[in-house]
């Protein structure tokens, strides 16, 4: 007998899951009936579902030995529209995978404008049908009993946007601790007399291009027992776009304060909104954030209602690590004008230890984002700002993104924008202190040069250059 057979199963185990190669765990389960159960639950591991072909297969791999039906722990479901025959047939595989902890599922029509009622009434109603009978059995027979992340990409019946009342089984999970959804309209809804508040496990929820009303947002968030992370995306690739958490501040406020002891991740994204001033209204009563004493980094967009908290210190998180500006305009220097002075207020009004400021993604090449954002006048505001917040022993970053041809949510395939860091304030007073001092000796020895700043230096390098004095050539 080979030695390695005669080895215990648990230490075999580590050997077998160390093997990556798709082809050797086939082999290996073909040729040694021993081995064959410990490569098959590696093989079964992970499943990717790519069009009906994919999902025809499998079912035919999997009913001719049902025990491999628990080896499965991740799959996904994700068909383009080309590929959507035969895919109908994944809830019921999925039914019977016993250990399953990670499923996405993607609408195989989620891009092509028909919004097929056949799949959200029939497929997609098979997936929230086993999370119904799992929220409402006992015991270890039901579907889904395992389950710890679940993303759902899909769309109403002949619509873009679904109901809340279609996805509350998801929320109602009481093993499901991850959930990435997206465009869904969640409007004021009632919870069945029969649903758990502050039971759910529910950790991360991500809401993405979703219609949010503050009272939806309010019953959702009284369901999980410990949120957080929340990223609260508003609707902004798609149509009818809409932004109304905006106008609901105080609601809004209220709907958090659901995971107020919780919280340590807040994202809002949203569009701009004419006289968006006029919605920052708050009773003298109010707390704001100051009673998150958990959160530690908050994302916002630049046309975030919630910015305007943070300028007020007896409504500002207390603990904040890292506060985080987003969708800030790449091309336009009038932008800039007055943002050294709009940040000053918020670091004024709370306390953080990095501030990073994220640009919208660009049409511009990886290598080109740098120099794209680093004009003379941009770059003199960014280093405006690190200073200011050097005071304050706060680091500061800049982040650009190259964009590329899709929109969220983003699916499977499709390239998110490529992010890369065009300013590091810790790096720059390093890179700033050896051009000065490159241009002091020059000027010692009376070799000044008119010195120009390459396209191809780092973001930090030409703002370093610019500050010393250099000048750039684009």
């Amino acid at each position: 007998m080979f030695p390695l057979l005669t080895l215990p199963t648990d230490i075999i185990l580590p050997i077998v899951e160390s093997v990556d190669d798709q082809s050797d765990l086939v082999s290996l389960a073909q040729t040694c009936t021993k081995l064959q159960p410990l490569a098959e639950a590696q093989l079964f591991k992970t499943i990717y579902v790519r069009h009906g072909k994919h999902a025809r297969d499998l079912s035919a791999v999997l009913q001719a030995r049902p025990v491999r039906f628990n080896y499965v722990q991740k799959l996904e479901a994700t068909p383009t529209v080309r590929g959507w025959e035969c895919i109908e047939v994944m809830p019921s595989l999925v039914r019977k995978m016993g250990n399953l902890r990670e499923l996405r599922v993607e609408s195989p029509h989620i891009n092509s404008s028909r919004y097929d009622r056949c799949w959200t009434e029939v497929s997609e109603a098979e997936y929230i049908d086993m999370f119904k009978e799992a929220n409402e059995s006992e015991g270890e027979v039901k579907p889904l009993k395992n389950l710890r992340s679940f993303t759902l990409h899909s769309h109403g019946a002949d619509k873009r946007y679904s109901e809340i009342h279609t996805a509350l089984p998801i929320f109602l999970s009481l093993t499901v601790t991850y959930v990435h959804i997206s465009c869904i309209d969640i409007d004021d809804f009632t919870l069945p007399s029969s649903a758990p508040r502050a039971k759910s496990p529910l950790k991360t929820l991500v809401l993405d291009e979703c219609r949010i009303m503050p009272a939806g947002l309010s019953t959702l968030l009284s369901l999980p027992r410990n949120l957080s992370s929340l990223a609260l995306r508003e609707v902004a690739h798609h149509y009818p776009r809409n932004s109304e958490l905006n106008k609901h501040l105080i609601a809004v406020l209220f709907a958090l304060s659901h995971q107020k002891h919780s919280l340590q991740f807040l994202q809002h994204t949203c569009l701009p909104m004419n006289n968006a001033e006029r919605y920052f209204q708050l009773p003298g009563d109010s707390t704001g954030l100051s009673q998150f004493k958990e959160l530690k980094t908050l994302e916002l967009s630049q046309h975030s209602i919630l910015r305007k908290i943070l300028a007020v210190r007896h409504l500002a998180p207390p603990s904040l690590d890292t506060y985080r500006l987003t969708g800030l305009e790449y091309d336009y220097d009038g932008h800039w004008e007055n943002m050294p002075t709009k940040i000053s207020a918020i670091a004024s009004g709370t306390s953080f230890r990095h501030l990073e400021l994220h640009t919208k993604p660009v049409s511009v090449g990886f290598d080109g984002l740098p120099s794209c954002f680093m004009l003379a006048s941009r770059a003199q505001k960014v280093i405006e700002i690190a200073r200011m917040m050097k005071e304050k022993e706060i680091t500061t970053t800049l982040v650009g993104y190259q964009r590329f041809q899709y929109i969220p949510p983003y699916l499977y395939g499709e390239k998110e924008p490529l992010r890369r860091v065009c300013f590091d304030s810790e790096e720059f007073w390093t890179e700033e202190d050896r051009y000065l001092k490159e241009q002091a000796e020059e000027k010692k020895a009376d070799e000044i040069k008119d010195k120009v700043v390459p396209m191809s230096d780092e973001g930090t390098v030409i703002a370093a250059k610019i500050s010393a004095g250099y000048r750039t050539g684009w």
